[in-house]
């Protein structure tokens, strides 16, 4: 899957418009496929840290991956970072490559999405556990709903997660 993402087709990054969003999903039928799924794939942390790094590619995977149902070709998700994807995907190791490297682990998208939100809406405790060691911020909250990584655990029924961030 990564290397279906990392295709030159999607070195340019997020879509301008509807219509080129369409035609990328016309064009390259695994798409959609591909960028919701890598993280499900994935075997090789290094591999999946490569193509984190690249912010054109992350970019074009996180677009039509993490896009909301009222917006669904993503046009207004910006700045999503390699940590975001990893407590996206809920891939541990992946997220701890990163953060050794020295990506943030309390990065903020456009709706001030962190990877520790991501993780706990998603129920992926052993990534939520790994974030909680870096003393990232519990009481931040989304623009959408004003969500905290805590609300929306216990929204989507994470009840461990919810007990971790307790």
């Amino acid at each position: 899957m990564v290397t279906y993402l990392s295709f030159s087709a999607f070195n340019t990054g997020l879509c301008d418009s509807y219509d080129e969003f369409e035609e990328r999903k016309a064009t390259h039928k695994l798409y959609r496929y591909a960028a919701e799924n890598w993280g499900h794939h994935a075997r090789e942390a290094w591999e999946l840290v490569d193509f984190l790094e690249s912010d054109r590619k992350r970019e074009a995977a996180s677009q039509i991956a993490m896009a909301r149902p009222d917006n669904y070709y993503g046009d207004k998700l910006r700045d999503v970072t390699a940590t975001h994807l990893a407590g996206y995907f809920g891939t541990c190791e992946v997220m701890a490559l990163l953060l050794e490297k020295g990506h943030s682990p309390s990065a903020t998208d456009t709706y001030m999405k962190t990877p520790l939100w991501w993780a706990a809406t998603n129920g992926h405790a052993a990534v939520v556990e790994l974030l909680l060691e870096r003393d990232v911020d519990l009481a931040s909250e989304d623009t959408d709903d004003r969500l905290t990584p805590l609300r929306s655990a216990a929204k989507n029924g994470h009840s461990a997660i919810v007990k971790l961030l307790l």
